[in-house]
């Protein structure tokens, strides 16, 4: 059982992912950010940085999210989405399978956010990030001298 903590953690998580706001997470709701963020970054479709980034992202939706749609409809609802962490949480310390799927899932993730691939994430970089997917500038800068 999800803690009241990790509950609202990955509550919250949910409705930044739902870039639509229409109450699932959906591939076109990655597919959204990733646009975004390659306008922010001037990557023009047709581009070789900016088809890498769809392919990163759709494979956050592939590997992340499609699997939690418990139902098959194409969409996550949160009930979905909190059902498969439970499991997670439960089944993480015993399965290397969920260690390594979520290992890849962050070194994608750090890959999108590293758009000059030198291994590091700037605050500029984390910043861009941020707006992509809707959040503040001043929130990003806050949050990235947390993380620094």
């Amino acid at each position: 059982m999800l803690t009241e903590f990790l509950a609202k953690k990955h509550t919250k998580n949910f409705y930044v992912y739902d870039a639509d706001g229409s109450g699932y997470v959906e591939e076109a709701d990655l597919q959204r950010w990733a646009k975004n963020l390659a306008q922010l970054r001037d990557w023009q479709p047709g581009t070789l940085e900016f088809e890498n980034l769809l392919a990163k992202f759709k494979s956050v939706w592939i590997n992340f999210w499609q699997p939690a749609d418990i139902d098959g409809d194409g969409k996550v609802s949160l009930q979905e989405y909190l059902k498969v962490v439970e499991v997670s949480v439960d089944n993480f310390p015993n399965s290397r399978e969920m260690q390594e799927s979520h290992t890849a899932k962050a070194n994608t993730i750090f890959s999108i956010l590293d758009a000059d691939n030198d291994g590091t994430i700037s605050q500029s970089e984390y910043i861009q990030f941020c707006r992509a997917i809707g959040l503040d500038e001043a929130t990003a800068k806050s949050v990235f001298i947390k993380l620094y």
